[in-house]
């Protein structure tokens, strides 16, 4: 909900044709003329370019998000949880992608770093129930193990890790068509935020690794040949009889045939 009402792109289809306050609930700052705040980028946009230290742009109602998003340890009083879905493109090398509290950014150096208070860490819930979860379209008779899958963290918090192993697979059906889609494996393993074999602090988080196996899988779809039908009937109809005639042999028996009539 929070997401979604305070999105950037929501409020500025909200506020078109309108002329949003930058310094709303400051008096003494005069607002430009022809200067409009419709989202928060545009109030973090004002803030910077008249360098304003004294006035933190977060306390700004259209930035309640975004604050939300710097420390998430505000997420304490709003009782809801977060629904994810859509599709990722990867290279098929060996990488990871995950949910982590705190706003991501790119560093210098090429990392990918979560803004987020290391103190606060163990207040996190990082519980989660994964719906579907697939590498690849669907093919018949395929089984994605983390599918309606969940882990439920009632005191504390820490980074969940699923090791996922990607098989590359294609599927060939019998009118010719083929499918080129993959299968994985899993392992999973949980570390506490507040574990104290770990040196410093704990990213928490639901994070998913996974690596390309260097083999590849083949299914193909065969029809039977009629002369394979015909042996099978042949083997049905052989066996009903057998079965019959040991049934009957055991009736015979039991009714007290083998003593015959006397004439």
């Amino acid at each position: 909900k929070l997401g979604v009402e305070l999105d950037d792109e929501h409020l500025r289809r909200k506020m078109v044709g309108k002329c949003g306050p930058c310094f709303l609930g400051h008096k003494d700052m005069e607002e430009a003329g022809g200067q409009c705040c419709n989202s928060c980028a545009d109030v973090q946009s004002v803030f910077k370019r008249k360098a304003l230290r004294r006035l933190k742009w977060d306390e700004h109602p259209l930035c309640r998000h975004e604050a939300l998003l710097a420390d998430p340890a505000k997420l304490v009083g709003v009782h809801e949880g977060c629904n994810l879905f859509g599709f990722l493109e990867v290279n098929k090398v060996a990488g990871n992608f995950h949910v982590a509290p705190g706003k991501a950014f790119e560093s210098a150096a090429g990392q990918l770093i979560h803004e987020f208070k290391p103190f606060d860490s163990n207040t996190y819930n990082v519980s989660h129930l994964i719906h579907s979860l697939s590498f690849g379209v669907h093919y018949p008779g395929r089984q994605n193990p983390l599918d309606e899958s969940q882990r439920i963290l009632r005191t504390g918090s820490g980074v969940v890790q699923y090791f996922v192993k990607v098989v590359p697979t294609t599927y060939s059906f019998t009118s010719g068509r083929v499918i080129t889609s993959c299968q994985y494996s899993v392992t999973e393993q949980f570390k506490k935020a507040n574990d104290g074999s770990v040196q410093g602090y704990v990213l928490p988080g639901v994070f998913f690794i996974y690596d390309i196996s260097p083999i590849m899988v083949t299914f193909t779809e065969e029809r039977p040949a009629f002369a394979h039908f015909l042996t099978s009937l042949c083997a049905i109809v052989g066996g009903v009889f057998t079965v019959a005639g040991i049934i009957d042999s055991c009736i015979y028996s039991v009714g007290g045939g083998g003593g015959g009539l006397s004439l």
